[in-house]
């Protein structure tokens, strides 16, 4: 399932990030690698979804999460 789908308040695990490699690399960057816990902290009306990672909250468009694949 992709990070979109993950409604608020749910904790998941990223397994695999499907964008190109600026994305993946500045993702890394932020701390976001395969096996790292996410908690979906609020969804907006228009699809930006605000996250925790890692103790910091970063804000990802829709088109973003759908390429973000996860697991409960």
């Amino acid at each position: 399932m992709t990070l979109k789908e993950i409604p608020k308040g749910k904790s998941v695990v990223v397994r695999q990030i499907n964008t190109n490699e600026q994305t993946r690399r500045r993702l890394r960057t932020l701390g976001m690698l395969s096996g790292t816990p996410i908690e979906v902290v609020q969804r907006k009306q228009n699809g930006t979804l605000v996250i925790r990672l890692r103790g910091t909250r970063f804000a990802l468009g829709k088109e973003l999460s759908e390429q973000i694949e996860v697991e409960a």
